[in-house]
This record gives structure tokens, C-alpha cells and sequence, in this order.
């Protein structure tokens, strides 16, 4: 800090120094003054011995009259000195006798007026004009000299001065500087701090804000959700619980439930088991979801699902086990209500069964014995017969023939719907299944001037499955692609792969737009252009054959393209390992 009394003795050294500068100068003044009045005295007196010595020298040609030696002498005398600016000599009747002139007089010159007198006469008058320009240089040198020690006289005790300065005054002062920089520097970097604080102050209350916003948006979300939520500490003692919860459990508030423990709204055998097994499963794998019935504190019991899991701290230690509860007193009403309703549909199905099962036979055993009588008399074992006979014969006959395979189709459909229809994998040959296919459906293909090729790859041979719907699959996909083509070929491909035996039926008839073959495996389903409704079927084949082929382990399916033909896929494994 500084004190008085470095600020007195500050005051007194800068008067000092003033009054030791103002000395300087004066004393520097006086001196230049002085030296000036010595030099001029001395330069005065030479000056005059030199004029009077000029005058003896001259003395003697004065008296013999012999003026042009004076005046040689003297201009000589005068261009030999070059302090010389101007001489002039006149005698006493005003003759010049000698003058001379190097330049202008200067303010910085004297003049001196010399009588020369022989034994007390007067002879002449002799005039010089002397420069004292020297005398300044000298003046001007000592100036300078005097400014340099006085210079440094003050640069000395300045220096002195400032040190003693320093330490009385300047030093502190600058400590103060210093002292109140570090305190303006600490002052900003609190500032700086405080605005930093009170920026993250302020954001932490806005998001203080916005978290609450979000926690009552989440409390009116799980109050109104439906679900129970519910949280307890490790030891089982309830935290939170929301208003669902609270309703389940029959507590009037969700605060009568916290810091009670959760076990006895479970029934005594649910406590047990969730202490031995399902908190300990929370403990180790972080969850458990089961069905659990919770008792209310008037007795009522509620089916629920009850989602246990941990919440961790930070250092994923167990904090909280929390539960989410589903009441599902509904569904299991609407489960009782769909086993009733499954029940009841299979027993509507048992009866459906008995009742195609019957009518199976009743319908079976009269058309075998139409189509049997007619075969026979169309032999004409009884008799011949015109044309017209043999082709109403005809007519029945076919007609029999498309009643029993709609009697069949519907008894295989009802009984894959059923679950009822079983396969039977043996060792069959794929090769003659295909062969006994074509040569079956090969008449229609004649009657409709069509060629069915074949083209079975040579290690096509030994299939263990169920050889009959397999065959049942490939006289359906032949009479398909038979009717639904009316000229080109059908051909059918069979070639093994990767385990698998794969089967292709390729038509060149109407084909299908890509909305059909969406729809064409479904039962019941058929094309919709106008050749199709030209073609008999109850729209089952292919539903029965996709559904075969799926029973025997195998997939089936179509590309078609309409007005160029269409191709049926199958592929089945070559060893039907289903058991």
C-alpha cells in the first residue's frame, strides 16, 4: 500500500530534482556567459599586440614615405590571417594608404582602432576587423559538453532517483497495479463463473421443467394405460404404484400402498413360490413374465400377467424390482368362450365327418353300381345298341364319373380341414407314378389333340413316400393343364436335386394374370376368364393338392403368364424323415 510518507519523500525527491535541473541550467548559462567575456578579453589583447607589432613593422616606410611597401605589408599581412575580415589604414591627413576586405562583417567580429605614433608623432590610423567566429565554435563545443555532463548528471540522478522512487513510491504503486489486475482478473473469472452457473442453472431448470412436463405426461400415461405399475425396493417394500394397481389391489389411494411389502397380495402358495423361484429368476436373468392372480384386501382375486424386472443403478447394481401387471380377466372370459367355441365346432366338425363319411358311402356305393351297369351294357353283353343309346350310355357314365370325383374331393378336403387325412411314406418308384399319371390322363389329351411329353431326368427313381397322392397330385395337375389348354403341348419334367425330387407340369394353354395366382390355391377358387367357366371343376384340385403336398413335406407353386401358358412346382424330399 503507499503510504504518506512515501508520498511526502516522493514530493520532496521530484522537487529536488526539479530545483538540481533548473541549477543546471543556469550554471550552464553563467559558464558559456563567462568563458565568452574570457575568450573575447583574451582574443582583445592579442589581437591589439598583434595591431601595435603590425604598426612597428610599418613605422619606418611610414616615415620614408614609402606607402606602397605599407600597403603590400598590410594586405599581406591581413590574407595571411584568416581572422582577419577587413583592413583599412588612413593617415592623418585621410589618405588611404592600404585597405582590404575578405568578407562581410558578421555580428560575431570586433573592431580595433590602432594609432601608430614614432617618438610622439602620429604616423596613422589602422582599422581591423577581426572574425570571433571561432570563439562561438568554442562556445557552441562547450554548450554541448556541458549539456553531456549535465545529461548525464541528471541521467545519474534520475536513475537514483527512480530507484528511490521505486522503492518509496513507483514499486508499491506497481504492487498495487498488479494486486488490483489479479483482482479484476479474479473478479472476471468469477463473473465468468457465476454466468456459467447461472446459464446451466437455468438450463437445468428448463429441463427440470421439460423432465416434469414428461413425468406428468407418464403418470397421466400409466394412470390411464390400463396396466399396473408398480416399484419396490430389494427388500419387496412398495415405492410407487399407480391408480390401476391401486384398484386392483382395493386400496383406496396409491399412496396406502407405499411402504408396504407386495408379497400379501399374492395368495399364500404364489408368496412361496415367488420367494423360492421368481425373484430369484428376476435376480439372475433381469426378468420373469407369468400368470399370477392377485388378491385385493377385500379377497377378490384377479388373474394378471405379471413383467418382472430389475432397475440398476449406475454401477448396474439392483436398485428397484418393478412390475408392469396386465389384468386379463377378460381374456380369460373370452378364453373360456373360444373353447366352448372350439368344442362346439368340433363337434359340429365330428358331425360334419359322420355325415360326409355317411353320405360317402350312401352316394359311393349307387354311382359304382351306374357306372358298373352302364360299363356293362355299353359291352352290349345283353344286347346291341344303336348310336344314340351308346352315346346317352356315354353321357351317364361321364357324368357318374364327375359325381364321384366331387364326392371324393369334398370327403379329402373335409378331412385335411379336419386334421383326419394321414400319409403314408413307403418306397415308391417316381418314375412309374409318373408314367401310370400321363397314361391315365393321356385320352383326354388325344380327344383334345394335345401331345404330353415327358422328360424324366435318369437318376429319377425310388421316393419313399406316399405314392398314391402323389400320383392323386399329378393326374390332378395333368387334367388342369390339359382342359385349360387348347393348342401347344403339355409337358411334364422331373429331375433330382439337393435331396429333393422336383416335378414340373408345363402348359401352353390361357395362362393367369398375377391376381389369379394370388387367389388359386384356395379352395373353391376359379379363374375368372371365359374359358374357364367353359371347363367343369368345383375349384379343389389345386386347394388339395397344395395341402397334400404340404402333408408329404414338400412345397408347391406356380408362374404363369396370360395367353403363353403357365408351369406347376413341386418338390418333394427323396426320403420323407417326418416320422
Amino acid at each position: 500500500m503507499i503510504t504518506q510518507g512515501s508520498i511526502k519523500y516522493t514530493r520532496a525527491i521530484l522537487s529536488f530534482t526539479g530545483a538540481l535541473i533548473i541549477f543546471l541550467i543556469v550554471m550552464d548559462v553563467h559558464v558559456v556567459s563567462r568563458q565568452r567575456k574570457i575568450l573575447l578579453d583574451e582574443e582583445y589583447k592579442k589581437a591589439q599586440s598583434e595591431v601595435e607589432l603590425a604598426g612597428t613593422f610599418v613605422s619606418e616606410p611610414l616615415l620614408r614615405h614609402e606607402f606602397g611597401i605599407v600597403e603590400d605589408f598590410l594586405i599581406l599581412w591581413s590574407k595571411k590571417r584568416e581572422d582577419i575580415l577587413e583592413l583599412k589604414a588612413v593617415t592623418p591627413n585621410n589618405m588611404l594608404l592600404a585597405e582590404y576586405k575578405r568578407s562581410i562583417p558578421s555580428k560575431q567580429s570586433f573592431q580595433i582602432e590602432h594609432r601608430v605614433e614614432h617618438e610622439g608623432s602620429y604616423l596613422m590610423s589602422l582599422y581591423i576587423v577581426k572574425d570571433l567566429t571561432f570563439i562561438e565554435k568554442t562556445l557552441t563545443k562547450l554548450k554541448w559538453q556541458l549539456v553531456v555532463y549535465s545529461v548525464f548528471l541528471v541521467f545519474v540522478l534520475g536513475t537514483a532517483i527512480w530507484f528511490i522512487l521505486k522503492s518509496l513510491a513507483i514499486r508499491p504503486l506497481e504492487e498495487e497495479i498488479y494486486k488490483r489486475k489479479l483482482a479484476e482478473t479474479a473478479i472476471q473469472q468469477a463473473h465468468d463463473k457465476l454466468k456459467i452457473v447461472n446459464e446451466q442453472l437455468q438450463q437445468e431448470v428448463a429441463e427440470r421443467k421439460k423432465v416434469e412436463g414428461q413425468l406428468l405426461v407418464f403418470r397421466r400415461f400409466v394412470d390411464a394405460s390400463g396396466q399396473g405399475f408398480g416399484i419396490a425396493n430389494i427388500e419387496g417394500i412398495i415405492i410407487y404404484a399407480n391408480l390401476t394397481l391401486c384398484l386392483m389391489t382395493g386400496e383406496k389411494n396409491p399412496e396406502d400402498t407405499y411402504g408396504k411389502p407386495f408379497f400379501p397380495y399374492f395368495p399364500r402358495e404364489v408368496q412361496v413360490r415367488m420367494q423360492n423361484e421368481i425373484i430369484p429368476a428376476v435376480m439372475k436373468e433381469g426378468q420373469w413374465v407369468g400368470e399370477l392372480p392377485i388378491i385385493a384386501a377385500d379377497g377378490k382375486s384377479t388373474p394378471t400377467i405379471e413383467n418382472f424386472f430389475i432397475i440398476n443403478d449406475e454401477g448396474d447394481n439392483p436398485l428397484y424390482i418393478a412390475t408392469v401387471i396386465t389384468d386379463i380377466t377378460e381374456l380369460k372370459r373370452t378364453e373360456q368362450e373360444l373353447e366352448l367355441a372350439k368344442e362346439r365346432a368340433e363337434e359340429s366338425d365330428r358331425i360334419k365327418s359322420a355325415f360326409l363319411a355317411t353320405m360317402s358311402h350312401e352316394l359311393r356305393t349307387p354311382l359304382n353300381s351306374i357306372i358298373g351297369f352302364t360299363s356293362i351294357i355299353m359291352q352290349e353283353l345283353s344286347g346291341p345298341l344303336n348310336e344314340e343309346q351308346k352315346e346317352q350310355l356315354g353321357m351317364v357314365q361321364s357324368s357318374s364319373y364327375h359325381l364321384l370325383n366331387l364326392i371324393n374331393d369334398v370327403l379329402d378336403i373335409s378331412k385335411i380341414e379336419a386334421g383326419q387325412l394321414e400319409v403314408f411314406a413307403k418306397p415308391f418308384d417316381m418314375r412309374s407314378s409318373i408314367e401310370n399319371a400321363v397314361q391315365i390322363v393321356n385320352p383326354l389329351a388325344e380327344k383334345n389333340g394335345l401331345p404330353l411329353i415327358t422328360d424324366i431326368s435318369p437318376d429319377v427313381g425310388e421316393v419313399v413316400n406316399d405314392g398314391r397322392r402323389v400320383e392323386q397330385v399329378l393326374i390332378n395337375l395333368l387334367n388342369n393343364a390339359v382342359k385349360f389348354t387348347k393348342t401347344g403341348e403339355v409337358r411334364i419334367e422331373c429331375h433330382i436335386s439337393k435331396g429333393t425330387v422336383t416335378t414340373s407340369v408345363k402348359d401352353t394353354g390361357i395362362g393367369m394374370q398375377l391376381k389369379s395366382i394370388k387367389e388359386l390355391f384356395k379352395p373353391f377358387k376359379q379363374l375368372d376368364s371365359g374359358l374357364a367357366r367353359k371347363v367343369e371343376g368345383t375349384g379343389l384340385g389345386l386347394s388339395i393338392c397344395k395341402k397334400l403336398i404340404e402333408l408329404m413335406g414338400g412345397e408347391i407353386g406356380v408362374e404363369s403368364q396370360e395367353g403363353v401358358g403357365s408351369t406347376f412346382t413341386f418338390t418333394l424330399p427323396l426320403k420323407d424323415t417326418r416320422g
